[in-house]
């Protein structure tokens, strides 16, 4: 049956080279016009199955809340240049209205000056009511160290978690702002009304900007109208926001750098990057294995018409992709290059039995059928051992595998047809041109007398053109047949030798570590990769958030509750934080009426110098109560509220007579002149002390908080879109692409509820899945390979013989990895299942020729198939070289697993199967 479909094929190319070729052209175009819909998808999610539940989840959530995407716009510099660059960028960004919902770079302060009071814990609440009992500036201070101790020293909780540590951040800024607006005034810096009410505005509301604890660094969120699944226009919306950003930053000198982060942002920078590498790293394939074509046949129009017919291989199978699929993933993305190094081995095959059998005089009928009845065996079924081992992918959960395996595959099948239909049409029609362009060239020289100038010239073509016809090259590697007869002499040497790699290669590949980072993997030098970075570092805050949606309000209350109190999260944030419960507004309700009853009654006494000692200590005193603040947080490791300390008492590691101590400064400057000091203050308390009562009165404002009072900025950032489902949202505390966190993290947020999503969850699972999908792939392709080859050999003996090189190959591939310092990650470990597919060819195609000639013929066999083996891998290596060049690291380091697999398993192919066939085969004209 196989010999007869192949010496069909033979036939109709041949004889029908003109019908195929228009055909094959027709189907060409037409695959193009499809291809034009494909697009590359980079979310990492498009890895995951899109029915695991993590996933449906997370579609779900970016579909029905506005908040579970957006694009989050970071900038780096000097405060004041800062608050200018996001006042003038933000209205910008909002007028992109046919692509954002809106922009949020600061605190709703509207309403936090109505219910700010009503939003703190109770226990917090109760000890802030002393702070309003007088507003007279010695007494407010003497307030503010009560509830500072009362809250963080003298409280078991201390700043125990991270809500407690970030309010305690935001109560030590306004401090420092307080502090410095009393050394403004006592120096006559600035004596103005606005600057004490700047004051008591970040006292009681604390920084208006979304800013880094330190306060350079700024956040401008936008919130898209659609998700990142719309590649299209979250490129559009990545370019405009970047035109803006950028020519914006250049007005301002203190703006140090700007970007954007966010999953929107790094998806946009990753398909244009897998696009770019997709592009450059096929054409450098394809150049690289056409110019060694060429080289090695010494001729340049069979190489082409191999290089034609591999691009129309490519063409259909990326016309089946954008049917079946629709979309190319991070894996997938490669298939390109994939295909190059694998589809051109049939078309060398082709070329090359075809080039041998008409050196050897056949016409171009013969020299086909013959090529296909000797090579076209091995050709078929090394096409079809690669391709199942792509489909045998296809049975992983993992979405990316699934696809790679199946476009994969398919490539294949398609490259291999269009070898075996346009590739001899073209070698047919070219030699049928030929052979006219000759009998022309007789016809004419016949018609003309000897004696006519022309005749000489045209002779001396004609005989060129003949000898190039009858006499066409091809290329020989007598090394190969050498070192095969070496091999039968002496296998059990040449086997030992292979043990001991072997040996060798598994103590080390035992050790091979597997990197988990999945930005190691990025192109260097993404944009969102180095924001994200900076702003983990200034906000001790992740943008890689995790959500989950509650029917209730009072579901996502207990929810948010409870994550809280996560050491893992930084921040947790939901529509509960807003709008207390009926108990905790009962709760609340005396407190502040407390405090209202203080504000509407007391009175702010004017300082005196007798109380200047009085005020002096009470500021010594706020100095102690943040050193001991600093020290507990020192102690738990809590760097940006240590930092934030440091602001206003200066750096411990330095002297005490250098350090900038804000608290000594000012104390300093008081005991120089008290009367001035006096005169001062008191300018200061009249000045802020009516802001101060006026704000405070708003703020604790007894009414109870309902949805409907909430603002639509806040409201929409919890709410789904039909207002059926509350968001929760929590953000890690550290980069989630190291293991150790991410297990520890995602463990803690299935304990809080089953159905948290989002990126580190998703990343997690993929982990998972992929280190499970990886062995169970490798296995069944161990397993498919074989069945197949024992089908086609009728013999387990010849499979087993042709996959032993396999196995010892792959063995040495993965000890050499470890040797040359590369670590197996989320792509790269899918080159070994992948290895085993695309290297089986090597031992197939020897070990069918083997069965047609036997071990008298060995040295024959690799002089001639042992050729076309080595000029395959030479441009399969090539191609996954290629590959290395990629700016994602990730797709880099798969080439580079995949191309030392190519020489480790020709390496064992070349050595251990002639060895393994001699011991196996004693008498010359025995055969398997």
């Amino acid at each position: 049956m196989k010999s007869k479909l192949l010496a069909w094929f033979a036939h109709v190319s041949v004889k029908y080279n003109k019908a195929v070729l228009i055909i094959g052209l027709g189907f060409t175009i037409a695959c193009g016009v499809i291809s034009e819909q494909l697009v590359i998808k980079a979310n990492m999610k498009d890895l995951m199955p899109q029915s695991h539940p993590t996933v449906k989840g997370y579609n779900e959530m970016t579909e029905n809340f506005e908040a579970a995407s957006n694009v989050i716009i970071t900038a780096l510099g000097k405060t004041e240049d800062l608050k200018k660059f996001a006042d003038e960028v933000a209205p910008k960004i909002e007028k992109l209205d046919q692509y954002v919902y809106r922009v949020s770079y600061k605190v709703n302060r509207d309403f936090l000056r109505k219910h700010a009071l009503m939003l703190i814990k109770t226990k917090n609440l109760k000890t802030a009511v002393s702070s309003y009992e007088h507003l007279g500036l010695k007494e407010y201070i003497n307030g503010i160290n009560d509830n500072f101790e009362e809250t963080y020293i003298v409280d078991d909780e201390g700043i125990s978690s991270s809500e407690r540590e970030n309010n305690a951040i935001t109560s030590l800024d306004g401090i420092k702002v307080w502090l410095k607006t009393m050394h403004d005034f006592l120096t006559a810096r600035d004596t103005t009304e606005e600057n004490a009410r700047i004051a008591v505005d970040n006292m009681l509301l604390g920084e208006e900007y979304l800013m880094s604890p330190k306060k350079d660094m700024v956040l401008i969120t936008a919130f898209p109208k659609f998700t990142t699944d719309d590649i299209d226009r979250s490129t559009l919306l990545i370019n405009e926001i970047n035109e803006i950003i950028y020519a914006t930053a250049d007005k301002y000198d203190g703006i140090e750098k700007v970007g954007i982060a966010g999953s929107m942002a790094l998806i946009v920078e990753e398909n244009k990057a897998l696009s770019e590498d997709s592009n450059f790293t096929s054409l450098l394939a394809f150049i690289l294995i056409i110019v060694t074509f060429i080289i090695s046949f010494r001729m340049w129009s069979s190489p082409l018409l191999a290089g034609i017919s591999l691009i129309v291989g490519i063409i259909w199978t990326t016309g089946f992709a954008t049917l079946l699929v629709g979309h190319l993933n991070i894996m997938t993305s490669i298939f390109g290059v994939i295909l190059i190094g694998l589809g051109i081995d049939f078309n060398i095959h082709v070329i090359s039995g075809y080039l041998e059998n008409r050196s050897a005089g056949m016409n171009n009928t013969d020299a086909l059928k013959t090529t296909f009845a000797k090579a076209g065996g091995g050709i078929l079924v090394g096409a079809f051992t690669t391709s199942l081992a792509f489909f045998s992918l296809m049975v992983t959960q993992n979405a990316g595998m699934k696809e790679f395996g199946l476009i994969s595959g398919a490539g294949v099948l398609f490259t291999m047809l269009a070898s075996f239909t346009v590739l001899p049409a073209m070698l047919a029609f070219q030699d049928i041109s030929r052979r006219r362009k000759i009998l022309k060239l007789k016809k004419k020289l016949a018609t003309l007398p000897y004696q006519n100038p022309e005749f000489e010239k045209l002779k001396v073509r004609l005989e060129k053109k003949t000898r190039k016809q009858e006499k066409l090259k091809t290329p020989s590697f007598q090394l190969l047949g050498v070192l095969s007869e070496k091999i039968k002499k002496q296998p059990v040497l040449y086997l030992s030798l292979a043990l001991a790699l072997t040996v060798l290669t598994i103590l080390r590949g035992k050790e091979i570590e597997f990197n988990y980072d999945f930005m190691s993997l990025e192109p260097p030098g993404l944009t969102s990769v180095a924001m994200q970075d900076s702003l983990i570092e200034k906000f001790n805050t992740s943008p890689d958030i995790v959500f989950v949606s509650a029917n209730t309000m009072e579901q996502s209350r207990v929810i948010a509750e409870e994550a809280k109190d996560v050491p893992r999260i930084g921040l947790t944030s939901s529509i509960s934080d807003f709008v207390p419960s009926e108990k905790q507004h009962k709760e609340r309700v005396p407190y502040l009426s407390q405090i209202r009853k203080y504000l509407d009654e007391n009175k702010a006494d004017t300082l005196t110098e007798n109380e200047v000692d009085e005020l002096i200590e009470q500021l010594y005193r706020l100095e102690d109560n943040v050193i001991e603040l600093a020290q507990m947080a020192f102690t738990g490791g809590q760097d940006r509220l240590d930092e934030k300390a440091e602001e206003i008492i200066g750096d411990p590691d330095v002297p005490a007579n250098e350090r900038m101590r804000m608290v000594e400064e000012l104390t300093q400057l008081i005991q120089d002149d008290p009367q001035r000091a006096v005169k001062a203050f008191n300018l200061f308390q009249r000045h802020y002390e009516p802001h101060l009562r006026a704000t405070a009165i708003s703020m604790s404002a007894t009414g109870r908080i309902t949805l409907d009072s909430i603002p639509e900025d806040i409201l929409s950032q919890y709410i789904s879109k039909d207002g059926s489902q509350f968001l929760v949202t929590m953000f890690p505390k550290e980069q989630i692409w190291n293991l150790n966190f991410l297990e520890s993290f995602s463990a803690q947020m299935q304990q809080i509820d089953q159905q948290i999503t989002g990126t580190p969850i998703i990343y997690y699972i993929l982990i998972m899945l992929i280190g499970k999908d990886g062995s169970i792939a490798a296995i069944l392709t161990l397993i498919v390979v074989l069945l197949l080859l024992t089908l086609d050999f009728k013999s387990l003996k010849a499979s087993m013989l042709t996959m032993i090189p396999l196995i010892l190959g792959t063995i040495w591939m993965v000890g050499i990895m470890k040797m040359v310092g590369i670590k197996l990650n989320l792509l790269n470990v899918m080159g070994l299942p992948l290895i085993i597919g695309i290297a089986i060819d090597y031992g197939v195609h020897i070990m069918h020729r083997f069965k047609i000639e036997g071990i008298g013929r060995l040295k024959s066999i690799f002089n001639s198939t042992g050729k076309a083996v080595v000029l395959t891998s030479i441009t399969t290596f090539l191609a996954f070289g290629a590959l290395g060049f990629s700016s994602h690291r990730g797709l880099a380091s798969l080439g580079m697993t995949l191309a030392i697999g190519i020489v480790t398993i020709l390496l064992a192919t070349l050595v251990v199967l002639p060895a393994l066939l001699s011991i196996t085969n004693k008498k010359s004209n025995n055969q398997i």
